[in-house]
């Protein structure tokens, strides 16, 4: 997986994964339900939904008026408009979320919304001058959609693949979790967070904290902002 850039002894590309041994698996998970491909209902509406959100997602990015803080903030805020973290959080941390306390799930899901949060910006910040194109879509059922895209450089070249899995009918959707180069994001971070657990005696607490740190470490490495392309014309 090449995206590059390494924070603080850890790469984006370790980060994306997070237990990349079972990304093989976890993205035959996902996929092993029969699918419905391209102009079906529904389909077209999840990829208008995501290059909308990835157009402004680059706009905030782009934004010279914002200094870097008040860029993390409103991006921030843009992520958990379109993405319901705290579902994602719970899921990622499968059985441990069962004997751990509202106060405690409350305090990891903040730290997992910090840390995604400054993973994604830091993410599409590094494709400066590139182009995010929604390539199709494949249905799983009426509300499941993984809506797929390139990241293209400007001659076209194609330099990662990524998809969204997005979630919910007409009235509402939401993206519930990202794949890059065939691994998903929040089944890797579940078994990653699973290893976690067993070399730290299964402490939420040190988790959080841990999440914590690394988007400390991710937001000291950010550069100042070049503009990135959005959709292709």
């Amino acid at each position: 997986m090449r995206i590059g850039a390494h924070l603080a002894g850890l790469s984006v590309a370790a980060l994306l994964t997070l237990g990349a041994a079972t990304a093989d698996g976890a993205a035959r998970s996902v996929n092993a339900v029969p699918a419905v491909t391209s102009e079906m209902p529904g389909t077209q509406e999840a990829e208008g939904f995501v290059q909308s959100k990835i157009d402004k997602g680059y706009t905030i990015l782009n934004d010279q008026s914002l200094n870097a803080d008040e860029r993390r903030i409103e991006f921030r805020v843009f992520l958990l408009s379109i993405m319901d973290t705290r579902r994602i959080a719970v899921f990622t941390l499968g059985t441990y979320a069962r004997d751990a306390s509202d106060d405690d799930i409350d305090v990891f899901v903040d730290a997992y919304t910090n840390f995604v949060a400054a993973l994604y910006q830091n993410h599409f910040e590094k494709y400066k001058g590139e182009i995010v194109r929604v390539t199709g879509a494949t249905r799983r059922s009426d509300d499941d959609v993984i809506v797929h895209a390139d990241v293209v450089d400007r001659d076209g070249g194609r330099k990662l693949t990524i998809a969204f899995r997005v979630r919910g009918g007409a009235r509402r959707k939401i993206v519930t979790d990202l794949q890059v180069e065939g691994a998903w994001l929040g089944l890797n971070q579940r078994a990653d967070f699973a290893s976690y657990f067993h070399r730290h005696g299964g402490l939420l607490a040190s988790l959080s904290s841990e999440l914590e740190s690394r988007a400390q470490r991710i937001k000291q490495l950010e550069r100042s902002p070049t503009p990135i392309s959005r959709s292709s014309d």
